[in-house]
């Protein structure tokens, strides 16, 4: 997702960014720079190189920044579905592209789990359009409680 948005704004000569994201100020110029060819389309390696640069400065921004998106997430869910127990877990290996969540909230008493699994989706469809996968595990209070005294 990233290598598009800074090759599309690479390609038109125009800033970019990406939610939570430093402004890709200046990404055309700076490849078009590197690629000796002022107004001329950058070559693919130099895109690479740019996409690897910016991607870097973003998980730095990321890091640096008060609230991780695994934090970030767990706030939302305990707010919008006032969830007495929320797990988040970055499963892609620390670069934040697959998670897996689990919640607890007395919102799913009665309701399919098709119906709740859309109540996740419906509160972080913000952070799952730059995801790529998210596993999703939700219980009822009695449910949660059953599963805490069996184990």
């Amino acid at each position: 997702m990233l290598r598009r948005v800074v090759a599309a704004a690479a390609a038109r000569g125009a800033s970019a960014s990406r939610s939570g994201a430093p402004a890709v100020a200046g990404a055309a110029r700076l490849a078009r720079a590197a690629a000796g060819a002022p107004g001329r389309p950058i070559a693919a390696a130099t895109a690479e190189r740019l996409t690897g640069i910016v991607a870097a400065s973003w998980r730095r921004s990321l890091c640096a920044s008060a609230a991780s998106p695994e934090q970030t997430m767990e706030s939302m869910l305990r707010e919008s579905l006032g969830a007495t127990h929320v797990v988040v877990v970055d499963i892609s290996g620390g670069c934040g592209s697959m998670y897996r969540v689990e919640v607890v909230s007395p919102q799913f008493e009665g309701v399919s789990m098709v119906k709740q699994h859309r109540m996740v989706n419906a509160v972080l469809s913000s952070h799952i359009a730059d995801m790529h996968g998210l596993t999703i595990n939700t219980l009822t209070p009695a449910q949660h409680a059953k599963k805490a005294g069996a184990a």
